[in-house]
């Protein structure tokens, strides 16, 4: 069909390439739906701002002379409480705290419910009704025992609607038998506010002999 020896042919053949290849493409591109138009609400939409998470605050916990009470929540802004309680409360709620274990401690066996009427100008309701159903298990066989000296810890504490104090009391026992003794506890006393004061709402007791 084409004589490869005269020019003329030889341009015939590029353009009848060119064309043929051109055709091929084409339809290619029109079997794959090249030519079709995007429906509108297949439109490419912009993606969302990204959104930052907001910054967490996380304090370490005061460094105290006694650990124990009070916990923080995860992921939340942690404050000691003494660290925003005003002096002056600071100062009441020690002196309650010291002046409740005191009286707490104190005992005598032919009034054995004293302690608990001694401790009444300190305590919440609720937890005065609760200490009166419960006997004194641990000063059974006690005649009497009397406060030798006391001194108030800081204990660390999270929770804004209490605070938490230990009291160290050395105490003077003179036992229903055998000779008078020398011992030590440790009273962890809690105290929440109540119509604006302060009382003790909660008690934990360590004990050993001295």
């Amino acid at each position: 069909m084409f004589r490869l020896e005269f020019r003329s042919d030889r341009i015939k053949l590029f353009i009848f390439l060119f064309c043929t290849l051109l055709l091929i493409t084409t339809a290619v591109v029109w079997l794959n739906g090249g030519f079709r138009s995007v429906p509108e609400e297949v439109a490419e939409t912009p993606p969302a701002a990204e959104q930052s998470e907001p910054a967490v605050v996380e304090k370490e916990p005061a460094s105290d002379l006694v650990s124990g009470a009070g916990s923080a929540t995860e992921r939340k802004e942690r404050v000691e409480v003494k660290a925003i309680l005003p002096q002056s409360e600071q100062q009441e709620t020690k002196e309650i705290a010291q002046k409740f274990a005191e009286a707490y401690y104190t005992y005598d066996s032919k009034n054995p419910e004293s302690y608990i009427e001694n401790s009444k100008p300190y305590m919440a309701e609720a937890f005065y009704t609760s200490e009166k159903t419960k006997i004194r298990r641990q000063t059974l066989d006690y005649q009497t025992t009397s406060v030798a000296e006391s001194e108030v810890l800081p204990v660390d504490s999270y929770d804004s609607a209490e605070i938490v104090w230990c009291v160290m009391i050395t105490g003077d026992v003179i036992p229903a038998k055998g000779e008078a003794f020398t011992e030590e506890q440790q009273y962890y006393v809690t105290l929440r506010k109540y119509e604006g004061e302060w009382l003790v709402d909660e008690l934990e007791l360590e004990s050993w002999g001295a």
